[in-house]
């Protein structure tokens, strides 16, 4: 009798053990999923006649804007870039000021939810290194 009540707690114990261990080794939270409202602050080269995309996922969050930026150095029209943004609706913006190193967008609130997309285009016929940052706020 007496090895039967220490045989189920030792049983609960050890079952118990191997659950903390699964839970301590594994990312019981990670879905890979894309984290909602985070923004995008990046930097790279685009060769002529290539596009570099970048993804933002937008959840409910009635009051904030969304906005993005691609900026360069040394504007020329052989140093061109322009930028598409594509809201989750499919509705699209092109943005193309031919003078100027800078091409700015701007969504107020109320904006749609899901994956908005921030596409920087090189129409020029040289590689130009770029920043972009792109993202949701108040």
């Amino acid at each position: 009798m007496v090895k039967a009540k220490f045989a189920m707690p030792l049983v609960v114990l050890a079952a118990a053990l191997l659950i903390g261990v699964y839970a301590v080794g594994t990312d019981l939270g990670s879905s890979g999923a894309a984290e909602c409202n985070a923004g995008v602050d990046g930097r790279g080269t685009l060769g002529s006649g290539k596009t570099s995309s970048f993804q933002l996922t937008f959840c409910s969050e009635p009051t904030h804007s969304f906005g993005a930026r691609v900026s360069w150095k040394q504007f020329s029209p052989a140093r061109d870039l322009a930028m598409r943004v594509t809201a989750p609706d499919g509705r699209q913006w092109y943005v193309d000021d031919h003078d100027d190193t800078i091409e700015r967008f701007l969504m107020s609130a109320p904006i749609p939810e899901g994956d908005w997309t921030v596409e920087v285009i090189n129409h020029g016929a040289r590689s130009v290194n770029y920043e972009v940052v792109a993202g949701f706020g108040p």
